[in-house]
């Protein structure tokens, strides 16, 4: 049973905006309740030299000294990651940590005999776990039980957390930008930039070839946008704009950046005034999509719209997966029948 405090705690959670508030409560209200000598969260990822423990306990003052044997234990924790379908990834803990060489010695040299911990954030520039120790004998099935329960409502606030703090730093940054200037969005997926509002689509127009839909970073500028980005955060689930300049096809520009939730990263900036072309009869599309979408409303093929403007099937087929994206639908249908109405009706013809 999960019992009454433990459910007080959780509705303190629930109501937590900020980051600090969630880990002093994990710290220091959850270790009653799973008779834990001491718990700590461990921060660490890209950007930091070293893992970052926070807590104000016993254990967490030894462990910045000395954090050596505390990373084993994550690293350990990491390999397992793959095989836990719950992505918690509890272990190792109890009996299992004879398994794994030093780590019993370890805790006992910090003067504790069992250690068990779940993932609360996983990205891709920071991470950070919840590590509870108890001091005589091994934690038991119901103090686990209240552990992992403890982390799963954790992680939710904190991906809300997250979220809100991005979708505000978005605001604000829009807010702050002159009411007559042309904003270009665009957003990164691994190594590939593509635009996502009417500005972003305009510069792509203006800078790009006629039939791309997405521009690759160069290595060492990714390599660089990375580095920013790792060194963009106050907390796991907290980064800021950073400035930095990129070549996304028209030349180096400085950009504002902003790592996303989901692993990407957002950019946005004011392009020069000879970037700032219409990008055809529907903003979020390019000329070469609309064009294609004007074909594909009169009944044509992806062949035969290819033949018709002398490109390749599989180009054909590139730009309508950008037009499904950028329309949000899933099918030829109703990518028609959302370019028709962004059009103003069915009234439209294919160039001459």
């Amino acid at each position: 049973m999960l019992g009454s405090s433990f459910f007080a705690i959780g509705h303190s959670l629930a109501e937590a905006t900020r980051f600090s508030s969630v880990s002093s409560l994990l710290c220091e209200d959850l270790r009653p309740l799973i008779n834990a000598f001491d718990l700590i969260i461990v921060e660490f990822g890209e950007g930091l030299e070293n893992a970052n423990i926070l807590g104000e306990g016993p254990v967490a003052e030894q462990l910045r000294q000395r954090p050596d044997g505390l990373m084993a234990w994550v690293e350990a924790r990491a390999s397992r990651l793959k095989d836990d379908s719950t992505g918690l990834c509890q272990g190792p803990t109890g009996e299992e940590l004879s398994d794994i060489p030093g780590l019993k010695e370890w805790l006992e040299n910090i003067g504790c005999t069992d250690i068990m911990g779940g993932r609360l954030v996983r990205g891709r520039y920071r991470s950070a776990c919840l590590a509870a120790f108890r001091q005589g004998g091994q934690f038991t099935e119901e103090e686990r039980e209240r552990m992992l329960a403890a982390v799963l409502v954790a992680r939710c606030v904190l991906g809300r957390i997250q979220n809100d703090g991005y979708d505000r730093r978005c605001l604000e940054r829009l807010i702050h930008t002159r009411r007559e200037a042309v904003v270009a969005v665009f957003m990164i997926q691994e190594d590939r930039v593509r635009p996502y509002n009417p500005g972003g689509v305009a510069y792509a127009e203006s800078c790009w070839g006629k039939d791309d839909v997405e521009f690759l970073l160069a290595p060492e500028i990714l390599a660089r946008l990375h580095e920013k980005l790792a060194d963009a955060w106050d907390t796991p689930v907290n980064s800021n704009w950073v400035e930095v300049e990129l070549e996304l096809g028209g030349g180096p520009i400085t950009v504002g950046a902003l790592a996303r939730p989901d692993g990407g990263c957002l950019l946005l900036f004011t392009p020069p005034s000879r970037q700032t072309v219409s990008a055809g009869a529907v903003p979020m599309l390019t000329r070469r999509q609309c064009d294609i979408m004007d074909w594909i409303a009169e009944g044509k093929t992806s062949a035969e719209v290819a033949i018709i403007l002398e490109i390749s099937p599989r180009t054909v087929e590139k730009h309508l997966e950008a037009v499904f994206q950028r329309l949000g639908v899933e099918n030829r249908v109703a990518a028609m029948r959302s370019y028709l109405e962004a059009k103003g009706g069915f009234g439209s013809h294919p160039p001459g």
